[in-house]
């Protein structure tokens, strides 16, 4: 049996040129941090569409990095 497989998001080529792209342009993403202790709250609240940007856990031993961070 034959099968094509794929995804819709492009080749890893596509995201490396993405990110390219991004650093150059200065581009930097929109995510709304939660502290890790908090995940299942953060969790409810993609499930029900009320999470504004990307929602990233947060553990308070990692460093910051340069981002828009909206905090919830």
């Amino acid at each position: 049996m034959r099968s094509i497989s794929g995804t819709m998001t492009g080749s890893s080529i596509d995201a490396e040129d993405t990110l390219s792209f991004s650093s150059l342009q200065s581009i930097r993403p929109m995510i709304e941090t939660v502290p890790l202790a908090n995940a299942a709250e953060a969790y409810g609240r993609m499930m029900r569409n009320e999470a504004r940007f990307r929602i990233v856990l947060i553990s308070a031993r990692l460093p910051r990095v340069d981002v828009q961070v909206i905090r919830v």
